[in-house]
């Protein structure tokens, strides 16, 4: 969280939230929010997964970076199958079929 907080610090909207949350009793998330549209959600996205220092206290454990709107993130929450919405998501973000 000390790096993503650094990162957003220099991000063009300050106003990001960032939070750990837990997925399961094993897996945990941490949620950027308060991006204020999805163009700007990409950005911030592409800058970040650019930003490799960010990621480096995560050694080579496994994660995946992924946008998801506020109405979405219930259902993901109660689904928990990043797989299911990984397909979702490179459909109608990446616009990869």
């Amino acid at each position: 969280l000390e790096n993503i907080a650094r990162f957003n610090s220099s991000f063009t909207d300050t106003n990001l939230i960032a939070e750990e949350l837990p997925l399961d009793n094993f897996r945990g998330i941490i949620r950027i929010s308060k991006l204020k549209d999805k163009e700007t959600a990409m950005q911030y996205s592409r800058q970040l997964v650019g930003t490799r220092e960010v990621f480096e206290p995560l050694g080579n454990a496994s994660y995946r970076n992924f946008l998801i709107s506020d109405e979405n993130f219930p259902v993901f929450l109660k689904e928990k199958n990043i797989t299911q919405y990984m397909d979702f998501y490179k459909r109608f973000y990446l616009e990869q079929q």
